[in-house]
């Protein structure tokens, strides 16, 4: 999406996608007894992303998540692709 004003231009970009996990034998992250585990899925999950630029090539993206504790590991890797598809030493935490 490109949106024009008298003197310039903003391009917009936006992305989801189904993060949810296992629909069995799930636990409960401390919130209940360790010996229950979840059965089925209450709603889905998804990762977003919002990617906004100027003509100029100056650019920021947002990507947020519906998960309480995503961990480092999984940090690393989003930032891994998103190295991959911008370059590196672009991203700010």
């Amino acid at each position: 999406v490109a949106i024009s004003g008298a003197s310039s231009s903003l391009f917009v970009g936006v992305g989801i996608g189904d993060i949810t996990g296992p629909a069995d034998d799930v636990n409960f992250m401390g919130m209940a007894n360790p010996s229950q585990k979840g059965t089925g899925i209450h709603f889905r999950l998804f990762a977003r992303a919002y990617a906004f630029a100027d003509a100029k090539g100056s650019a920021v993206a947002f990507i947020s998540l519906d998960a309480g504790m995503p961990g480092h590991v999984l940090k690393q890797r989003v930032l891994q692709r998103v190295a991959a598809q911008v370059g590196k030493g672009v991203y700010f935490d």
